[in-house]
This record gives C-alpha cells, structure tokens and sequence, in this order.
C-alpha cells in the first residue's frame, strides 16, 4: 500500500546521523577534517598564525657586564683577539678572557653561549658578527657566558673592523682631551695630609683590589692619584643630569672627572665602579664615600681612563646633606 512505500522512503533516508560519526584515525576522512577547519579571518587563531615573530629585547647594562665573553683565534692572525677584545669593549660587552683556539683551522665564526646569555649572545652576533654560527650550549669552558671563536671567515670583515675601533678610540681621546684635569691641576688642590704633594703611589699589590672591611679614607689619596686618574660617569639609570651632578660633586672634591654622558641603556641595577689595576685606590675611596652600595670591578678600560662609574637605579643623586657636609 502507499503508506508502506513512504515508511520505506523514510527508513533509507535515515542514516544522516551516522554521517556526523568523527572518522576512524587513518582513515581517508580524517586529514580533510583536520585541514579544512580553517578559522575565521578574525579569530585570535588566524592572528596568531599571521603575525611576525616579535623581536627580541636588547639586554640590559647589568646583563651585559654580568654575561662576559671569552674570545679565542681560531684562524691564525696574529693578534686577532687581542684586537676584538678592545674593539667588544669599546662596544660595550665585558669580556673576560683572550686566547687561542685548539687550532687554526676555524672556518667560520662561532658564537656558543649559555641559555642565560642568549639575549648577549644576539646582539653579540647582531652588531658585531652577523657571519657567525649561533649555538646555545649546556656548558662552555674557560667559565664563560659566551665563547666566540674567531674563524676564517672573519678575516673578510677586519678591515670593518679596523676603521670602527679607529673611530671608536679617536672619540675617546677627543673627550680626554677635554678632560679637566689641566684645571685640576691649576687650581692645586692640597694634599689632605697638608704640604706638598708626595710623588706618584706605586701600584697597590692585587689584594688590595677587592673592597677591604674597612675602606681607605679619602686622606689616603694624594694630589698626584686625584688628578692623574681620570674618571668617566655614565648615567645607567636614566635620573635627569644625574652625570652631571656627580660631576660636580666629585670635581669640588678633586678628582679629575674625564668625561659624562648616558651609558648604552638606562638598565644598570646596581651602580658599578670599574677600575683599572693601578687605579685601585681610587676605585675604593669613591665607593668608600660616595658609592657605598656599588659594585667594585677590576677591568679593561678605554684608553684615557682609569676608572669608570655606571650610575645605576640604586641612586638617585648625591643628596642635600651629602652636598651639604662637603661644604662650598
């Protein structure tokens, strides 16, 4: 009868339900539903698929000196590392430790680093040596943050080299040129023991380098040590002319401040006296009177300097009763 056939129709057009069963894993069905569910143009999803990488932040002042670097010759030329080292310096970056490699037959530059130094390490590879290997490393020997080995390949690139280290330095003298330490020396500051100034202090022995438990009083310092050593202040806190301030704190006082301005950031934690060996001394009395909470670091400075203080976030600037008790 009719009603028979339609009941029939129905029950064959019935298996829609199993149509919507999720496909059986390896089976034909199961790629399209994976590839074909595309997200809307707006979604969160597609925005994320679509966007660049962000780049990376540069490191701030207090990795850099924290992450120092290791620099070996791996291609032969004689004295390669030595060269980097005071070209890197001059840049910014501390490094540690030259030598050479096991041998010569580096053909590329490396840079290995720790996971820590990775941001160092970038912009190590960023600024300086766009033709190297990156590789981050569990360890690295010789204590270092960063190991960057010279390779072949570098040997291209050294006359770049050559002509920014010219530059570099002939900035560097130009600003000791105008350091004050000829109006220093006019205006013969007296010897705080009183009479006249007693010759040049020989170099202090290596332990007296690290801060003593009870720092050098500024009496210890002679007329010759506070103008011979020249000093440069580098705002790493980004406080308004608080280079300047101390600049003239410190210049009432007689030290021969060679040289202001910003350091390479405004991210310096902890305000950071670096000293060469034989300005030891005056390293300590600064910190002894001026910068107790800073960091003391015996270091490879720029040619012209013998001491160089990166004010950090820790200060804010000399304070009146500071000003005050030093008097006119």
């Amino acid at each position: 009868t009719p009603p028979a056939k339609a009941t029939a129709a129905i029950g064959k057009a019935s298996p829609a339900p199993a149509a919507v069963r999720p496909p059986v894993a390896g089976s034909p069905g199961s790629q399209p539903d994976i590839s074909e569910a595309k997200a809307p143009s707006g979604s969160p999803q597609a925005a994320v698929s679509s966007a660049p990488p962000k780049r990376q932040a540069p490191p701030s002042s207090q990795e850099l000196l924290e992450h120092r670097l290791v620099l070996l010759n791996g291609n032969g030329r004689q004295g390669i590392a030595r060269k980097h080292r005071s070209w890197l310096e001059m840049e910014g970056f501390a490094v540690a430790e030259v030598g050479n490699f096991r041998d010569f037959g580096q053909e590329r530059t490396t840079i290995s680093y720790l996971p820590a130094a990775r941001r160092v390490a970038r912009l190590l590879a960023q600024t300086c040596y766009p033709q190297a290997d990156l590789k981050e490393a569990a360890s690295l020997p010789r204590n270092a943050a960063v190991l960057v080995v010279l390779g072949h390949n570098q040997l291209k690139r050294e006359a770049k080299v050559d002509r920014r280290l010219a530059k570099l330095q002939a900035v560097a003298a130009a600003l000791a040129s105008r350091s004050p330490a000829a109006r220093a020396a006019s205006e013969k500051p007296q010897p705080p023991e009183g009479g006249s100034a007693p010759a040049p202090a020989a170099a202090s022995p290596r332990a007296e380098m690290a801060p003593s438990p009870a720092p050098p009083k500024p009496a210890s310092l002679t007329s010759a040590e506070l103008i011979s050593t020249r000093i440069s202040l580098r705002n790493g806190n980004g406080t308004q002319n608080i280079a300047r301030a101390y600049r003239e704190l410190l210049s009432r006082q007689g030290f021969t401040i060679a040289e202001i301005g910003n350091h390479i950031d405004f991210g310096m934690i902890q305000t950071t006296i670096l000293y060469r060996p034989e300005a030891a001394r005056v390293a300590q009395t600064l910190a002894a009177r001026f910068f107790p909470q800073a960091r003391l670091q015996e270091a490879r400075l720029a040619d012209g300097l013998e001491v160089k203080v990166i004010l950090g976030k820790d200060l804010a600037g000399p304070s009146p009763d500071l000003l005050a008790q030093l008097g006119p």
